[in-house]
């Protein structure tokens, strides 16, 4: 069975109880695919939005700096401040992506099925 199947064989299992006066419960199965896959999606909005913030973010400082209205000390801290918030946001998402990549691996079922053992025993 290829890589794919067994993945998508082991789903994560979510019980939701309504409280409408009955023991009404039913399970939702979430596949781990879906699961790396909102992670993955997080991790590459949190790569790109916030270049594209801080570029008109900076836009902004450098017309009030040009206007006079900011010092020169005060465009330099804004800057810095905006290059770290830039550098959190690439290693959280890098993380993120780690982390979405790691759980999809650990999903993988790597045990043989009773049936590939009983016809290797043959």
């Amino acid at each position: 069975m290829p890589i794919i199947g067994l993945v998508m064989e082991s789903t994560i299992e979510k019980t939701e109880s309504h409280h409408d006066g009955g023991d009404n419960t039913h399970q939702k199965k979430m596949s781990p695919w879906r699961i790396a896959w909102v992670g993955i999606t997080l991790a590459a909005l949190l790569w790109i939005t916030p270049n594209i913030y801080f570029k008109k973010s900076q836009q902004f400082t450098e017309v009030e700096l040009q206007a006079g209205s900011m010092s020169q000390t005060d465009y330099d801290a804004i800057t810095l401040s905006h290059a770290r918030y830039s550098i959190a946001c690439k290693i959280s998402a890098s993380v993120l992506l780690l982390a979405s990549i790691l759980y999809l691996i650990s999903q993988l079922d790597m045990r043989p099925n009773s049936r590939q053992i009983t016809d290797h025993s043959k």
